[in-house]
């Protein structure tokens, strides 16, 4: 599966959100809104992002039932903060035969 669309438009948003606040409080040296390039970029990472998610539902869908083998790639998703846990190579702390998750 598949987050890099999800990582841009999240990134994107804030400074959109951001352009959008300078906009409305106006006054000297704010920017007055948001560009018809920002616009435009916003629809193409809607899009893309859309695209994003069809493809992994899709991919879950499939996957679905099956049972989790030892060397499956897995994805955890913490509910609370919405982001998912990432694994990496390095040992954990207590038991050197186990991958850390951060």
């Amino acid at each position: 599966m598949n987050y890099d669309a999800y990582k841009e438009y999240s990134a994107f948003k804030r400074y959109y959100n951001k352009q959008i606040g300078a906009g409305a409080e106006g006054g000297i040296g704010k920017k007055q809104g948001v560009s018809i390039q920002d616009k435009l970029r916003m629809q193409q990472l809607n899009k893309k992002l859309a695209e994003e998610i069809s493809m992994n539902k899709k991919i879950q869908d499939r996957r679905k039932g099956e049972l989790v083998e030892y060397g499956n790639e897995v994805q955890l998703y913490h509910y609370d903060s919405q982001s998912f846990l990432e694994g990496s190579k390095n040992c954990a702390d207590l038991d050197k035969s186990c991958n850390m998750v951060r």
